[in-house]
């Protein structure tokens, strides 16, 4: 087995949002969901609702933005990429995946959310223990 110099920041660093192909719009590295995740019930919610929104699935009870979001699809995908860099902090990029294109956040400060970041830090911590044992 050929094992890398070191795990993949996909695995460890990097947690991918995006609404292009799948149910969950959360991504580190496969699909976490939006419960287990711990971000805020707010954050969540709007999360839900931008995947709806991209995905073509709002009706006449979920069509309006919610007060405060960007119309824009697209803005309104940077400004939940920020969200989530926000409660999960500086240890951890967010990239954003929409229209074909990346572009990736970093919250300058520690985390808002330190369940949030517990849970994403945990996933890390296992890639990296993971690689580890490979390595030997």
């Amino acid at each position: 087995m050929d094992v890398s110099a070191e795990p993949d920041e996909y695995e460890t660093s990097v947690i991918r949002l995006e609404v292009d192909h799948a149910d969950e719009v959360l991504w580190f590295p496969d699909a976490v969901g939006f419960e287990e995740s711990g971000l805020s019930a707010a954050l969540a919610s709007d999360l839900r609702w931008w995947h709806l929104r991209s995905s073509g699935e709002t009706d006449e009870t979920n069509h309006f933005t919610p007060v405060g979001l960007p119309h824009s699809l697209n803005e309104l995908g940077l400004v939940l990429a920020r969200r989530v860099a926000e409660e999960i902090g500086d240890e951890f990029e967010v990239e954003l995946w929409a229209d074909g294109r990346q572009e990736r956040v970093r919250a300058g400060r520690r985390a808002k959310n330190p369940q949030a970041r517990d849970y994403f830090a945990s996933r890390a911590k296992e890639a990296r223990d993971e690689w580890a044992r490979a390595a030997r």
